[in-house]
């Protein structure tokens, strides 16, 4: 209804239509404004975050990470950031340190703070016999089917893994992260931000971006961030600049593509009989009369061995589809070996998709697997026609930013420090059984989720404490 107006305020007839006709006017931008802003798209990133006690760097990570999109995110992309954190169960840490002073081993001249891990491993066995264990590790243990060695990181039957055992020392606290500690669980809590995305922001929620704290992306490819997927699409974002990128700038001079380690096959060519050992003795190349063998072997180059790689190969049963911001497809014959099905570090989700595939598993407890199982369920969503042909977009350019690199840290010194998933591969191979009943829509059935507010102050984040 248009508000009243006064006749002293109308002087003719003329003015009278001008002042209805502007009125009019301002109503219809008041609606328009009202629409737009319950019709705003939001772009839902969800990182996991779980700090160490003693340096607090991915603290200093989660900083940096919030202050980039807060002061470099241009004003019209609106973005949610959901910090999924695991919740510690304070009880284990008493039950540990408990537990630890009835412990009588004996202490190395060299290390009076520490044992070694196989005398641990020993004293973990001691304990379980006589059921005296503390409810933390017994816990851990059913993870690895009560198995002590595979518990802290040794395989039992390995010569060479058992000297490191005996030669490795842990401290207290390093025992405890081990063997003590709730393991980290990324699948579950990834699939947490998403329920509190999708129950918050319901058909607001255009995407969601799955990253790691230690990720950004560079100029070029920050506006892919905002390219909303098919339904049927997922964006691998993280296809360049990780520390497990192959092609990097340092080798790009000697990079070629038969280099690449999806390209291994010369390793697979049969070797002709002249080059296999063998305890005879070789016979000469000459014939009789001393006139060398005309049909001697030659060793054949490079580019004569046949190789069965085609441009249209296909990994996991996946489409491979890069794509502009437009959506303009170019698929170079060098991208389509090059990449991998990399769906680590950064991925765009459409919500259909990850729904369709009900998420993470819920199942893989410690480091890896559940970028694995991910990759799987879409193989089996398209098997069962479930959703259509999913294809996997890779940006033509730009890089994501790896915060790590400036630390010295190496891919090595990772895989040492993190507690690993021991039964990945038990769990990839009967996960197609159960992968429907493993995931996002059981996610409110193993675990608990509280919102506690912002982190330090930066705008549009979202912390989420998650109880497994």
């Amino acid at each position: 209804m248009l508000p009243f107006v006064s006749p002293a305020s109308i002087k003719t007839k003329e003015s009278a239509s001008k002042r209805i006709k502007s009125i009019k006017a301002s109503v219809s931008k008041q609606k328009s404004k009202k629409a737009s802003k319950t019709s705003i798209s939001i772009v839902g990133i969800v990182v996991i975050f779980r700090d160490s006690e003693l340096n607090g760097v991915r603290t200093q990570q989660l900083q940096q990470f919030c202050s980039f999109w807060e002061q470099l995110a241009p004003p019209d992309f609106n973005y949610i950031i959901v910090v999924a954190e695991q919740e510690k169960i304070e009880e284990d840490k008493t039950a540990f340190d408990k537990w630890w002073t009835t412990l009588d081993f004996h202490v190395h001249p060299q290390h009076p703070e520490k044992i070694s891990v196989y005398t641990y491993i020993q004293l973990l066995e001691q304990h379980q016999n006589n059921n005296t264990l503390p409810h933390c590790i017994v816990r851990n243990l059913a993870l690895v089917n009560n198995n002590c060695y595979l518990a802290c990181g040794v395989m039992e039957g390995k010569h060479e893994d058992i000297q490191n055992a005996r030669q490795k020392h842990w401290t207290s606290a390093e025992c405890f992260r081990r063997t003590g500690e709730q393991k980290f669980n990324y699948g579950a809590l990834k699939n947490a931000g998403y329920t509190h995305l999708k129950d918050t922001y319901a058909t607001q929620l255009s995407h969601v971006i799955f990253m790691d704290i230690d990720i950004l992306p560079d100029h070029q490819l920050a506006p892919y961030y905002a390219q909303v997927p098919q339904p049927n699409e997922i964006i691998a974002l993280a296809t360049r600049g990780t520390v497990y990128d192959h092609f990097s700038i340092d080798n790009m001079l000697m990079y070629t593509l038969m280099q690449h380690p999806m390209l291994k096959t010369q390793q697979h060519t049969p070797q002709h009989k002249t080059h296999q050992k063998s305890s005879r003795p070789r016979k000469s190349n000459k014939a009789h009369g001393g006139k060398r063998n005309p049909k001697a072997f030659h060793k054949k180059s490079f580019k004569h061995q046949k190789h069965f790689h085609t441009h249209k190969q296909k990994h996991h049963s996946l489409s491979f589809a890069p794509t502009t911001l437009e959506g303009r497809k170019c698929v170079p014959a060098w991208m389509c070996l090059k990449f991998d099905r990399f769906v680590g570090a950064s991925i765009s989700f459409s919500t259909t998709l990850f729904e369709t595939i009900n998420g993470y598993p819920n199942s893989f407890w410690g480091w890896g697997g559940e970028d694995d199982n991910i990759k799987l369920r879409l193989k089996w969503v398209e098997a069962l026609k479930l959703c259509p042909k999913v294809q996997f977009t890779v940006p033509p350019q730009g890089r994501v930013i790896d915060l790590e690199i400036a630390q010295p840290v190496t891919i090595q010194d990772k895989l040492a420090f993190r507690v690993k998933e021991f039964h990945k591969n038990e769990k990839l191979a009967v996960s197609e059984t159960q992968w429907q009943n493993d995931g996002l829509h059981q996610i409110r059935d193993v675990c608990v989720i509280t919102k506690n507010g912002q982190f330090q102050k930066f705008l549009n984040t979202e912390v989420l404490k998650v109880v497994l």
